[in-house]
């Protein structure tokens, strides 16, 4: 679905075993949650950092308050704090962040729904 919307090559990788090629890629984004175990994420962040070609982005979605458990596959979560000290000495630069309120997905359906239940009504 990835590769349909945005036109873009789509790398499907086990974080745990990345076979990635150095400088190869513009820009970085994990689908859904970035899986790997809190003593994997240094390693896995030098190897994605690699992978990059000069000032290419990576983006990462930390959540949750340094928690890990087994679903599907190793499930870790992190503060942006954790995250973003792991990232630094990765070599990332964080140049924006944005944390996302957690039912912002929710707010945006609630208001599609009200502005088509606007328009409906002015036809």
């Amino acid at each position: 679905m990835a590769r349909e919307h945005s036109g873009c090559d789509v790398w499907l990788q086990d974080f745990l075993k990345l076979d990635l090629p150095e400088d190869r890629f513009d820009g970085i984004s994990p689908m859904r949650r970035f899986f790997t175990s809190h003593r994997e994420l240094p390693r896995v962040l030098r190897e994605l950092r690699a992978s990059l070609k000069p000032a290419g982005p990576f983006q990462f979605d930390p959540r949750g308050h340094n928690e890990e458990g087994w679903k599907r596959g190793v499930t870790a979560y992190f503060t942006i704090r954790r995250a973003g000290d792991a990232m630094v000495a990765a070599g990332f630069v964080e140049i924006e962040h944005y944390y996302r309120p957690a039912d912002a997905a929710r707010t945006a359906a609630l208001a599609r729904e009200r502005l088509a239940s606007a328009d409906a009504r002015s036809s």
